[in-house]
Formats: C-alpha cells, structure tokens, sequence
C-alpha cells in the first residue's frame, strides 16, 4: 500500500512503476499533480485499488506519447485486478472506445469539468458507486465503457445535459439506472421531461432511489412525458415542476 496525500507534489515518479506488488494506491488530494508518466501503470499489474481524484491531471490521448506527455487511461485496461477507482476525467472524449469498467465494484468516477459541484467525499463513500456526469453534450454520446457505470451507480450527478429534451427513454431505464439511490439533474436548459412515457405498457420504476434533485431545469413541464393521446397532464403536476 502507499499513500501519498495533501502533497506539493506535481509530478508523478516513474520509478512508482517498480512496485510491481503494489495493490493499493493513494494520490487522493494531490492538488497539484499534475503529470503521471506514460507506462507506470502498465507495470503496476497487482493493483486493486487507484485513488486519484482531487489532482490536476489532464490525461493523455491514447498513442500520443512523449517525454512530456502524460499516461492514458488506455493503461488502466491493463489492471486485471483493479476492483476500486476514485478518478476525475476533465473530458470525455479521451475515454478510448474499447475501454471497460467492467471489473469495478467500487468507484467514484468525475466525466467532465467538475468546477460546478459542491461535494462532500465522506458522504459519497457511504456507496459503492458514483458517477458524476458534466458532458455539456447528449448522454447518448457516451461509450459502453460509461454505460456499464450506469448500471451500477447508486448515485448519479448530472449537469450541463444539452441538446435533449427528454432525459431518460424507457429502454435506457430497463437497461440501467436499476440501482440508483440518489438522482441529482441541474442544468438542462432545454429538458421538458425526465422520463419517456412507456404508454402504459410497461411500468418503468426507480425502485432503489432515496433521493432525487431537480435543479436549473428552466423548461421542466414534468417528470413524465405524454406521448399524442395519452392522459393530459394535470395543473398540479405542472405546478409542482413550476415552484421557484
């Protein structure tokens, strides 16, 4: 195990590459990290648990190397064993295509500029998976390696979705989102509705949520949308998404 916590440290070591027995490591707070070099976590074949959130890296471009380049989250597909990840990824379009949570069990994982939030880390850790979401784009851009994190997330933080206005459609609910306890939206100028009308036909429901947070949704009509001869939306529904 090695932690290295509330340290001035900008770099990286890549001599943190011969610990190839490592299973758990700790940069959690290194504000001013900046840099981990190309190829150290491709050695650290052991590890189990990776904690790097609250850092200044900007991950690298998988195949663009060079002596001041910085690692790629490619490399993190070479940790059979990781099951933990604490990360923040300040865009998304650097998460390459075969890339694959697929092994994790317990994660706090940032896409996006995460300047908007207020978070409270403690709290987070009281669940096994979050995934805080700030694309400025359409959730239906995202990858598979990100929709297996939705399946498993427990929380799931939203902001700046743009260019829909439905959020979630009934087969995305089927198919993820089943294990979500806290559902935080802020920010979708254009979004009218959470959730696509299933007609009826099949009753789509959030089972496991405790929690949910509706915030900066100008535009909000209601929670549920009414597909053409469905039951009109009553005044009270619309007056409860209408509340300043």
């Amino acid at each position: 195990m090695l932690t290295i916590r509330r340290s001035d440290i900008d770099i990286l070591p890549k001599e943190i590459g011969q610990l190839t027995k490592l299973k758990r490591l700790s940069l959690r707070s290194c504000y001013k990290l900046r840099r981990i070099s190309p190829g150290v976590f491709c050695k650290l074949s052991r590890l189990e648990e990776l904690y790097v959130n609250e850092t200044s890296v900007e991950w690298g471009e998988e195949g663009h190397s060079s002596q001041e380049s910085n690692s790629s989250l490619a490399e993190l597909n070479a940790l059979s064993c990781l099951t933990a990840l604490e990360i923040q990824i300040p865009n998304a379009k650097i998460i390459p295509k075969g890339f694959s949570f697929e092994k994790l069990q317990t994660y706090i994982i940032f896409i996006g500029e995460s300047s908007h939030w207020d978070w409270d880390w403690d709290w987070a850790r009281e669940y096994s998976s979050t995934l805080k979401l700030s694309l400025q784009t359409n959730i239906r851009f995202l990858n598979n390696g990100v929709r297996v994190l939705l399946k498993k997330a427990e929380n799931l933080y939203m902001d700046e979705v743009k260019g829909v206005k439905i959020l979630f459609h009934e087969s995305e609910v089927e198919n993820y989102y089943q294990q979500l306890k806290n559902l935080h939206i802020q920010n979708g100028e254009m979004v009218q509705y959470i959730l696509e009308d299933s007609d009826g036909v099949q009753k789509i429901e959030f089972l496991q949520l405790e929690s949910l947070t509706l915030q900066d949704l100008p535009n909000l009509i209601s929670f549920c949308s009414r597909k053409e001869g469905s039951t009109s939306i009553s005044p009270q529904e619309i007056a409860l998404f209408k509340q300043k």
